[in-house]
């Protein structure tokens, strides 16, 4: 039932506090999140679109579960290793679960993922899915797109379709959201090779392949935000550099995994051999020796 709230100039709570009686300012250490800020009329917009033109026929709930591996296919600017080692894809057998960045790759090698994510609100990921030999395989792949995921990229795609709300900043927001379409919620992590990973599990997928994860750059000359620090790190595949932004992807990453290995038992496995996806809670294996162990 749709409530019409006339007079609803600004959300408030009927679970109150002491703290709903006084001035409230943010901690010192708060930084103001602009991106929330500039993206919320666009999520907003994307979401009443596709909820009146496309719909949300099926949702994420509707996947089949995943029973044994998968393999989370990212491919970053910088992974040079994904060239060397793709090819060992062709004889895995468990569920390979692409990135829209990595699906026009697969598809031209004549490797069909099961699933392609993409969690995108502009229309720059369009292209991802326009490649004659992406059309060609679309039939035979789930698309899982976020409700706020721009419309055109979406009608771009011919195969499957399947939708999740992702959160939004603001808990009421996206509740509303989620109660209004019928579609469940998911954390993203982010960026749509953590969310892929997150899919992997909320599946039932264990353990949890990533090739091409790097969140960094393996050079300056790639960053997309020269002139601003760089964090160096070193370890054994080499020297990688990291902008703010990435490194926030990698730091929540890296405790989605460290939870879902303590709370879930679920194994992670960094098949990539370069980035900075590594710690004591992620194994480290090549792709060819994990395709053949859980092929």
């Amino acid at each position: 039932m749709r409530i019409e709230r006339l007079k609803y100039t600004l959300p408030s709570r009927v679970k109150v506090s002491v703290l709903d009686l006084t001035f409230l300012t943010p901690p010192e250490d708060y930084v103001a999140d602009w991106t929330l800020i500039e993206k919320i009329p666009q999520w907003l917009y994307n979401f009443k679109v596709n909820y009146e033109t496309i719909g949300f026929e099926k949702t994420v709930a509707d996947l089949p579960r995943i029973k044994g591996s998968a393999l989370v296919v990212e491919k970053s600017m910088a992974s040079r290793t994904f060239y060397e080692d793709v090819e060992h894809l062709r004889n895995y057998k468990g569920v390979v679960i692409a990135v829209d960045r990595a699906l026009p790759y697969l598809c031209r090698l004549g490797i069909v993922p099961h699933i392609v994510c993409q969690i995108d609100s502009s229309p720059l990921c369009k292209s991802f899915f326009e490649f004659p030999e992406v059309k060609s395989y679309a039939e035979r792949i789930k698309g899982v797109f976020a409700a706020t995921t721009h419309t055109l990229t979406i009608r771009e795609f011919h195969g499957e379709r399947f939708f999740f709300i992702p959160h939004l900043g603001d808990w009421n927001l996206t509740m509303s959201l989620s109660r209004l379409s019928n579609v469940p919620i998911m954390a993203t992590g982010g960026q749509v090779a953590t969310f892929g990973w997150i899919l992997a599990v909320a599946l039932g997928a264990n353990p949890v392949g990533l090739f091409g994860h790097m969140n960094c750059y393996e050079s300056m000359g790639e960053t997309e935000y020269p002139g601003t620090p760089h964090r160096r790190v070193k370890n054994k595949y080499g020297v990688f550099y990291q902008d703010k932004v990435y490194e926030h992807y990698a730091k929540v990453h890296h405790a989605l995994i460290k939870c879902a290995r303590e709370k879930l038992g679920v194994e992670t496995v960094n098949t990539t051999r370069s980035g900075v996806m590594y710690s004591k809670w992620i194994s480290d294996m090549p792709l060819k020796e994990f395709v053949e162990k859980y092929a």
